[in-house]
């Protein structure tokens, strides 16, 4: 429901479940993009890049050699 300034960047403890441990990780909101022919919020989050909906939803995500889309 909020939409953040471009450049905002939010730092956040997750659990690696690798390690087991917890590390720091940096998203950092781009802003707009069209993906698809819809416009998605872009997120950096960590090594992964996100695009999500107005909602939150996620409609693509693109994390090394794996990605993830809404049909």
């Amino acid at each position: 429901r909020d939409h953040p300034k471009a450049g905002t960047k939010v730092v956040f403890q997750r659990l690696d479940l690798t390690s087991g441990k917890w590390v720091s990780t940096t998203c950092e909101y781009v802003g707009t993009r069209m993906i698809g022919g819809k416009k998605a919020h872009y997120l950096l989050l960590g090594e992964a890049k996100a695009y999500l909906d107005d909602k939150g939803d996620p409609i693509r995500i693109e994390s090394g050699q794996t990605v993830m889309s809404r049909s």
